[in-house]
């Protein structure tokens, strides 16, 4: 099953056309291209659900349809910022093993320029990482009344109890109940 939906900005102009499995596509603002963005910013976005529950292959076709109608900026044909005619989603596409290992065998064996390496070590370091100054989520020391031992990790702990990461933090949350007696220190 799939949605269409459409993007509006604060004048009520349609600006984007999509097509999602769900909802929360039309809801994500995060994933789009920089045009839509730049777009979205300037002008505000409201999201207005067209179709729901209709067939993928129905979607497409709906998604196409509108797109023509309302015509595309870069083509100079209308006001939305889509970047294709549409319905060139992959949603639900399973990709075969052989399909798979010749995408591997495509990037097998290509390295990147020493320039090019050297800029990318200076990104990621210090600074430039996203983790830099933060603690990764499952690196709470925890202690385990049930096995009377301390564990660096929530991860660690949960391997030795044979039980999921999640399980075990909803445990310490008060959401699940705590069987294990795990604490944080």
């Amino acid at each position: 099953m799939a949605i269409v939906y459409r993007h509006r900005d604060n004048l009520n102009n349609v600006f984007y056309i999509g097509i999602g499995r769900n909802e929360n596509r039309a809801f994500d603002y995060y994933h789009r291209s920089d045009f839509w963005k730049r777009y979205s910013k300037k002008y505000g976005v409201n999201t207005e659900i067209v179709a729901t529950n209709i067939d993928y292959d129905t979607a497409k076709e709906l998604e196409m349809l509108l797109i023509s109608e309302y015509g595309r900026k870069d083509l100079g044909t209308g006001n939305l910022v889509n970047m294709t005619d549409g319905g060139d989603g992959t949603i639900g596409q399973i990709v075969s093993k052989e399909t798979r290992s010749k995408m591997s065998k495509s990037h097998t064996g290509k390295k990147l320029k020493e320039e090019t390496r050297l800029k990318l070590s200076v990104i990621r370091k210090g600074d430039g990482n996203g983790m830099f100054g933060k603690r990764p989520h499952n690196a709470n020391r925890v202690y385990c009344g049930y096995l009377d031992k301390e564990f660096n990790t929530i991860t660690s702990c949960a391997k030795e109890l044979g039980i999921s990461q999640s399980h075990l933090s909803y445990m310490i949350q008060g959401k699940k109940e705590n069987i294990y007696k795990v604490s944080k220190i």
